[in-house]
């Protein structure tokens, strides 16, 4: 209007900050004249998210959709806590573990990420009687379907028929 060839340059209110009711980066803007009237355009457009803690494409949510977020990964614990799953953290890519360090249970796993399975439960390892006749009467406590089970140190030899035993006696060298 005031024929300088520039246009809206002195109209009030242009270039004042606003904020533009869109989220993330997207937020903040300056006035600018829009058919006819003033509105609030952005100072900064949308882009591809990235682990920072900003929402950069303006959709209201943060770290979403980043290449690798979510893929299964090691964590090097041991245990329940090796395998974990790939967040965003402290500005970039991080393994946090599938299970928290929880107390041992008698299951032949490693619930505290400790490295060792069941060893905090008593007794476990030690001596003990199976109940059972011969070499298979000793035998030491381990877990088993979640609780303690005396296990037997050696197996039974298998059974040996009568003709079996002859046949193996008839063969045997005499001794001299």
């Amino acid at each position: 209007d005031d024929c300088d060839g520039v246009i809206d340059e002195d109209a009030a209110g242009v270039g004042d900050a606003c904020a533009t009711g869109v989220p993330g980066i997207c937020a903040g803007g300056l006035q600018a004249c829009r058919d006819g009237g003033l509105a609030c355009e952005p100072t900064r457009q949308p882009v591809a998210e990235t682990c920072d803690g900003i929402d950069e494409d303006c959709d209201g949510a943060v770290d979403e959709d980043v290449s690798g977020v979510g893929d299964a990964c090691e964590t090097g614990d041991q245990g329940l806590c090796a395998t974990g799953t790939r967040v965003c953290a402290e500005g970039g890519l991080a393994c946090a573990p599938d299970a928290a360090p929880a107390d041992e249970t008698c299951d032949g796993r490693d619930e505290d990420c400790d490295g060792a399975v069941d060893e905090a439960i008593a007794d476990v390892g030690s001596a003990c009687e199976t109940g059972q006749a011969g070499v298979c009467a000793a035998g030491t406590l381990d877990c088993r379907a979640g609780a303690p089970l005396c296990r037997a140190r050696e197996t039974p030899a298998p059974p040996v028929s009568r003709a079996s035993a002859r046949r193996a006696f008839k063969r045997a060298p005499a001794a001299r």
